[in-house]
């Protein structure tokens, strides 16, 4: 599974990694990773996957305030965010 395989590489590179199941928001993107000052949001889609209308709201509302938010498909594009 690429979440599982973009949380291992992230961890070792440092990264403090949160796999975010429900926070009573849904459409919250799928993981939460820190490091250093840095914190960004990232939603994991397959390739062909497409983000839910609530999930596209929820990504737009928190980039509007600043946040650092990526829909990544497929591992290669995950582990480029990590850059």
């Amino acid at each position: 599974m690429v979440q599982n395989r973009f949380a291992k590489q992230a961890r070792a590179e440092g990264w403090f990694v949160e796999k975010v199941g429900s926070i009573g928001n849904r459409g919250f993107p799928d993981m939460v990773l820190i490091k250093g000052k840095r914190v960004m949001f990232v939603e994991v889609k397959t390739r062909v996957g497409r983000l839910s209308f609530l999930q596209a709201r929820m990504i737009d509302n928190m980039v509007e305030h600043g946040a650092e938010v990526y829909v990544c498909r497929g591992l290669t594009a995950c582990l480029e965010v990590l850059a």
